[in-house]
């Protein structure tokens, strides 16, 4: 495929893109205006323009915005460091991935919304309950992610690696695998 083969490929595609949403748009609105769609089921998109527009000129948003992007953070960060170090830690011996692996699996498996009323009875309803939900939800694919790319490196780049005189250093930042011996 040649350079401007590829380009109208891509400005075709775009287009589409922006067409199925104009169409979305369209149906939106004769729904609501013509069809006789309920504005309590689905409010009319010039009335929700108008109340965006609104809301975004007050600036009223601004301190639940602020609120709820520190929950975020935080969540996020607890995620990362606990899912990182435990799939470092599980990923280091093929027996803790063969245990640990499906059991995180299955767990994640689970609809993680069902834990809310676990994490208001021992939270509260404050923005710690929201953290620990975040966190949870964030959690496992980052661990098991961690787990999948320390714990599932070909055995030949780690015999590689060992073989130039790779130390357990370099093998972390270089060869990321569960076996260093």
């Amino acid at each position: 495929m040649n350079g401007q083969q590829e380009q109208q490929e891509r400005w075709l595609s775009r287009c589409l893109q922006i067409g199925f949403v104009l169409v979305l748009l369209l149906l939106w609105y004769l729904g609501t205006t013509y069809w006789g769609i309920s504005g309590i089921l689905l409010p009319n998109p010039v009335m929700v323009l108008h109340d965006l527009k609104e809301v975004l000129g007050s600036g009223e948003f601004l301190p639940d915005l602020e609120v709820t992007l520190f929950e975020v953070a935080v969540a996020f960060a607890l995620s990362c460091v606990s899912g990182l170090a435990l799939g470092y830690l599980i990923s280091r011996s093929p027996y803790l991935i063969a245990v640990f692996e499906p059991l995180l699996s299955s767990v994640y498996s689970i609809p993680i919304i069902l834990f809310l009323p676990l994490f208001v009875l021992f939270f509260g309803l404050g923005p710690w309950s929201k953290i620990a939900l975040g966190a949870t939800i964030s959690f496992f694919p980052i661990v098991l992610n961690t787990i999948a790319g320390f714990g599932y490196v070909d055995r030949i780049f780690i015999t590689a690696a060992r073989s130039m005189g790779a130390s357990n250093a370099q093998m972390f930042r270089y060869v990321p695998h569960c076996q260093w011996s």
